[in-house]
């Protein structure tokens, strides 16, 4: 019982040292040691007992002999954590969270180097009439997901893709139910990318707007 006990409270120095290296992580540039043990609310001289633990070990490294940064030891542990971490795994328990908490009707699509696919599909406790459904791959130019990912693409092959779609196809993409240019499509996009969600509803941006 006293076992687990201690384990529960944990241990006291080893989480003033992570909040030191989280302090650093965080940080718009290197944090001195004055920095650190006024943000931390620690002494200097306890500070940077620390400091020197976390050096010897590598999680830090020292520049221009007052500053401190992120050292080896620190890459190779978010390193490490990338490549354990499953982004379909993490997406799906998200948009389960998403459609209990929300009742609305949401999907998870990857990019298939042409489009967006359906890979999950969740629906709501209201009817709602769409022609989608898991499996189904969506239009790159004319659905949210497609511009989304059209918006973070590299230029080139943004470029390629809305060259084909404008050249081959009988429509032209559509936004609040009126064709768009390429031009405002383009200026769409970048808007897309700026606010990181797409809506068809929003207001296209002119040219002057984004000036």
């Amino acid at each position: 019982m006293a076992e687990e006990t201690t384990k529960r409270q944990g241990i006291g120095s080893l989480e003033i040292g992570l909040h030191i290296l989280n302090y650093i992580s965080v940080a718009s540039r290197p944090p001195t040691l004055k920095e650190l043990s006024g943000a931390l609310d620690l002494s200097p001289s306890r500070a940077h007992k620390y400091l020197v633990s976390l050096l010897r070990e590598g999680y830090i490294n020292q520049v221009n002999q007052t500053q401190y940064t992120l050292g080896n030891s620190s890459l190779t542990l978010g390193i490490s954590a990338l490549r354990r971490i499953n982004p379909i795994q993490l997406s799906y328990a998200a948009v389960d969270r998403l459609n209990e908490e929300t009742d609305k009707t949401v999907s998870v699509t990857v990019w298939n180097g042409n489009g967006p696919l359906i890979i999950k599909w969740l629906d709501s406790s209201q009817p709602i009439s769409v022609n989608v459904r898991l499996g189904a791959e969506l239009s790159p130019l004319n659905s949210a997901s497609g511009r989304i990912y059209l918006a973070h693409l590299p230029d080139k092959r943004r470029k390629e893709l809305i060259d084909q779609h404008y050249e081959n196809s009988k429509s032209l993409p559509k936004h609040r139910g009126k064709p768009v240019t390429r031009d405002e499509l383009q200026l769409h996009l970048d808007t897309i990318k700026r606010d990181n969600y797409c809506a068809f509803f929003q207001r296209l941006p002119s040219r002057n707007q984004c000036a």
